[in-house]
């Protein structure tokens, strides 16, 4: 329904808006063979990424007509942003909820497919680069997914993704208290190990891993175990969450290759 969370349409709305200016700056300066950029340049975009927070850090294709699905696309903000920021390049989605395809259909003019990938039957080596920003979490049959994603690249092209770390220091302080847990939303949580395992055993090559940090989830489990204390452990444990928070990793991402 209208309750799903999808993202802010607000992102795409407002093309011009500052935000979307330095967006779009960055993922063209990420799609630019870096040899070629000045130092203003390289500087730039490292303030860029500092300022936008962790999401914009996810690597984007070097290929300025490449094709790129995204998998558990929502209301489709994120690749509108990237249609929007790299217009020769060709962005579709694939979303199993209703509303949210009608979203990115209607008021973002996008390719979406509604359903499970692995019912859609795309055409094999279709794409160049294939994304799930936390979504496997969420699906019935991982494997299965991810075996129709080898399936749907090309030879050489490159699978991203993102999850939540059940084996980060954070997940095993917090405990049950952990915003990444997500029950039942999330019917599986995965640690380096077992989602290298997994990638392996569906043919692709894992090329590099990096975590994912950022102050919502250690803030919360803060504010839970201590926050009800008094007026002074409040604000510290906000203080806390919102600093060290930021150096806290809770999630992996990770590129792998066919």
């Amino acid at each position: 329904g209208a309750d799903y969370y999808t993202g802010s349409l607000e992102e795409v709305a407002e093309p011009h808006g500052l935000m979307q200016v330095m967006r779009r700056l960055l993922y063209r300066a990420k799609c630019a063979d870096p040899i070629s950029q000045h130092l203003w340049q390289r500087l730039l975009n490292r303030c860029l990424t500092l300022f936008l927070g962790w999401r914009v850090r996810r690597f984007v294709p070097p290929l300025p007509r490449g094709r790129l699905l995204d998998v558990g696309c929502g209301n489709g903000v994120w690749i509108a942003s990237l249609r929007d920021s790299l217009p020769n390049g060709e962005v579709s989605g694939v979303e199993t909820n209703p509303y949210a395809v009608q979203v990115a259909r209607e008021q973002l003019y996008l390719n979406v497919y509604e359903g499970p990938l692995e019912s859609l039957a795309l055409t094999s080596g279709h794409y160049d680069m294939i994304t799930l920003w936390h979504s496997l979490e969420h699906m019935s049959s991982p494997a299965q997914v991810l075996q129709e994603c080898h399936r749907l690249l090309r030879q050489g092209g490159w699978l991203a993704l993102e999850v939540p770390d059940i084996s980060s220091r954070e997940a095993i302080w917090a405990g049950a208290t952990w915003y990444h847990l997500s029950v039942p939303q999330h019917l599986y949580h995965f640690s380096a190990t077992t989602l290298i395992r997994l990638l392996e055993k569906s043919g692709f090559h894992i090329s590099r891993i990096q975590p994912i940090r950022g102050s919502v989830s250690l803030l919360q489990a803060l504010e839970k175990r201590f926050a009800h204390r008094g007026l002074w452990l409040h604000w510290g444990t906000r203080l806390l969450g919102l600093t060290a928070g930021n150096l806290s990793a809770w999630g992996l991402r990770v590129y792998a290759e066919k």
